[in-house]
């Protein structure tokens, strides 16, 4: 997810994907505070660390994105 992903399609595409009773993991870096990555890059897309901040705000959008 950190890696440019449209978060708001993700969701839309898992809740399209999934069987009823399914579950999707998703993992992401995470760090509490703001961390700097150095401007690298994995497969050509910045490196990217949510913030506990960001986590909870991503959370939100899943459950407002694909709630029936």
């Amino acid at each position: 997810m950190e890696h440019g992903v449209n978060l708001e399609s993700y969701f839309k595409e898992t809740w399209r994907t999934l069987k009823p009773g399914g579950l999707r993991v998703t993992s992401t870096d995470y760090w509490q505070t703001p961390t700097e990555t150095g401007g690298r890059h994995f497969y050509g897309v910045p490196i990217y660390a949510f913030t506990e901040e960001e986590v909870l705000n991503t959370l939100h959008l899943a459950n407002e994105t694909v709630s029936p």
